[in-house]
């Protein structure tokens, strides 16, 4: 491992355009931006002009669409979606970041304090929305006036009526994890999610991410419905299930990650037509209506529930990574 003096950084000289390096000799470098992947292909693309290629480990971060996108050979990428969720738990959600100090004391390590064995829920729908990705904002803008009225829809970019938008302590963002888990685990059956991924990143940068937002809907032990095109059938591919359709309505239909079979207009399309699709169900549907739902798809619930706590927990990707690194 390569450790620098920091020399720079102690005569306050830091950029975020360099790396300050020991001089020593180095067979690898390693690229990660584990759960914060934005636009990786493209700055790891600017990182070959600096960096001979031949040097380069990318760690990938999510779902890949495949080790090729690199144009480097495919044993230098390292690729297991189940990392991601390993770094929720073991990283984000252990403060080891500094962001997550009140949901450490909520759970004190123990992954069953944040998984909900509720199975009544007061309204039919949540979807919690905080920040302004692309994708949000089409579906909160598309959501029927009774749709917000029925349900537990936030949205903090929205100036739309009936949104939820919770209020953080103190304004502090420490909280937040803590009313989801404390306060909203019983608000509604279904959540439609979003991940941090934007609209188009399937196409434009081949990687998917995976963040704290693919844990919770099935931690909640909430009927999941994916917002992100392919992300169901990236999410079957680890062994989740999902609810296919509602008294009638077709839903989470599995699309496979072709990029010969759409371009990139279709996102946008697929959203909506998905956004028309759950306007229709809460239109239709009584609160009832989707209890019973629920219910008869509640194995598949905790079968969701475990395979998560499984993923969240096992080390086992972590001992692939280092073999990995250490070949």
């Amino acid at each position: 491992m390569n450790s620098s003096s920091d020399f720079l950084k102690k005569l306050n000289i830091s950029n975020q355009d360099f790396v300050e390096l020991e001089p020593k000799k180095i067979n690898k470098v390693f690229l990660s931006g584990m759960c914060e992947g934005y636009g990786y292909l493209q700055h790891t693309s600017e990182i070959y002009k600096v960096v001979n290629s031949k040097y380069l480990y990318p760690i990938s971060d999510g779902f890949l669409y495949n080790k090729k996108i690199f144009d480097i050979p495919e044993e230098q990428v390292f690729y297991n979606p189940k990392l991601s969720f390993w770094w929720v738990w073991n990283v984000l959600w252990q403060n080891k970041t500094g962001n997550c100090p009140e949901l450490l004391k909520l759970h004190n390590g123990n992954i069953e304090e944040v998984i909900n064995k509720e199975r009544k829920r007061e309204l039919k729908f949540i979807s919690l929305n905080r920040n302004l990705k692309t994708g949000r904002d089409i579906f909160v803008e598309n959501l029927s006036n009774n749709f917000l009225k029925e349900n537990w829809i936030t949205g903090h970019f929205s100036k739309r009526k009936n949104l939820r938008n919770d209020k953080l302590i103190d304004n502090k963002f420490t909280h937040f994890y803590n009313i989801i888990f404390n306060d909203l685990n019983t608000k509604g059956y279904i959540q439609p999610f979003f991940e941090s991924a934007g609209l188009n990143d399937g196409f434009t940068d081949k990687m998917l991410m995976i963040t704290e937002k693919s844990c919770i809907p099935f931690l909640l032990g909430n009927i999941a419905i994916p917002m992100n095109l392919f992300y169901v059938s990236e999410y079957e591919k680890l062994g989740f299930k999902f609810v296919k359709n509602i008294n009638g309505v077709s839903i989470n239909e599995t699309i496979d990650w072709n990029l010969n079979k759409y371009d990139n207009t279709y996102p946008e399309k697929w959203l909506k037509e998905l956004t028309k699709k759950i306007n229709y169900i809460n239109e239709s549907n009584t609160l009832q209506d989707i209890e019973k739902v629920y219910q008869d798809n509640y194995k598949l619930i905790l079968h969701n529930q475990n395979l998560v706590k499984e993923l969240m927990t096992d080390n086992s990707v972590v001992d692939e990574l280092k073999q990995w690194i250490e070949k």
